[in-house]
């Protein structure tokens, strides 16, 4: 992994993908799944092993983001919505993994939640609008249902509607601003390479 990003000048980062992967129970197989789901979505792109840990960066390429990568379990899938949020040039290598002999793993429930909460940080820093504005549609479709509901059951508007209407505009206003605010993020590092 190391030797292909020291052998490829134009390689960011390099990725592995495991071949085989083992059962890990029902509970932790949910938690992936679900980690997968949301990943894939907010990055939007077809991300083919989001939590396996070997990994090679670009010391140059990662070091601008340590600071706001974890310590622990979450880096791996962080750092991999990092690279994809930051345009890094990556290459994936196929692994095999061997089945654990001894010993039992030490990721709990807490550590799936906090990677969830990572990536949402993550989005919200790099690509704002993909996260508020889906937010924003839900609050008015559920508006534009309490009026529909409203009309259907007693022949008026009703007054429901008002707060999923407000709530999302101010969601809507949130993202513009998060999306200036990182916008600004990135001219500020552009132009501190330039320098």
């Amino acid at each position: 992994v190391v030797d292909y990003v020291l052998q490829n000048p134009l390689i960011d980062a390099v990725f592995t993908e495991r071949k085989n992967l083992y059962s890990s129970g029902f509970v932790r197989s949910v938690g992936k799944l679900l980690i997968r789901s949301v990943v894939k979505r907010l990055a939007g792109k077809g991300i083919r092993d989001h939590n396996c840990g070997l990994r090679a960066f670009k010391r140059g390429k990662i070091l601008p983001f340590l600071f706001m990568l974890p310590d622990g379990f979450s880096f791996a899938t962080t750092s991999l919505v990092l690279a994809y949020k930051e345009d890094f040039c990556m290459h994936w290598i196929e692994i095999t993994m061997e089945r654990r002999k001894t010993g039992t793993s030490q990721v709990r429930i807490k550590h799936g939640i906090n990677t969830l909460l990572l990536v949402l940080r993550l989005i919200v820093i790099f690509d704002p609008l993909k996260f508020f504005l889906p937010l924003t549609g839900y609050s008015f479709l559920l508006g534009l249902m309490s009026i529909i509901t409203s009309v259907l059951t007693s022949r008026t508007i009703g007054k429901n509607y008002i707060f999923f209407f407000l709530f999302g505009m101010l969601i809507f206003v949130l993202g513009l601003l998060s999306e200036q605010i990182s916008t600004l993020r990135k001219e500020i590092a552009f132009l501190k390479t330039k320098q």
